[in-house]
Order: C-alpha cells, then structure tokens, then sequence
C-alpha cells in the first residue's frame, strides 16, 4: 500500500520541495509515478508473505514475526529435504 507524499510532508517542509532527481537518486524508498505524484510504501502495511499454497504471511510489525519466520524457513528446510530424498 502506497501513501502520498501530500498526506506526509506539508508544503512548507524540505522533503516536499525535493527534485524528482534527488529523490530517485537519494530515496529509493519513494515512488514518482509517470503522471508526477511522489508515494512510498506504508510500514503498517508491509508483511513477508511465505511461499506456497495457502502459507500466508505475517505483518513486519507483529511482535513474534522472526519466530514465524524461523518456523516457516525450518518447515521449508524440511520439505525440500524430503524432496531431495524421493
């Protein structure tokens, strides 16, 4: 999910007046889309989602998300393994 630059930075802060240059040069986490508006990606909303059907994912935010990704890696460790032995 991407939120605009507008509902961020008022007019009167620096970030706002920034060159579309110094931005895609200097803020890779900035967005320009082609008809000009500025975005970036919303922290709440970004998750890691796992591989596979029906894995799921879990929000970056969520307190025990290393735990479920350690669980999730450890699950795929062992399925590949399996594969590799059939």
């Amino acid at each position: 999910m991407l939120i605009s630059f507008d509902s961020l930075y008022s007019h009167s802060d620096v970030s706002y007046h920034l060159s579309d240059d110094v931005i895609r040069t200097n803020h890779p986490e900035a967005f320009i889309s082609y008809t000009g508006e500025r975005s970036i990606n919303n922290p709440k909303g970004e998750s890691f989602e796992f591989t596979g059907k029906s894995a799921g994912r879990v929000k970056c935010t969520y307190p025990k998300s290393a735990k479920k990704c350690a669980e999730y890696i450890e699950l795929f460790e062992s399925i590949k393994m399996q594969q590799e032995h059939t």
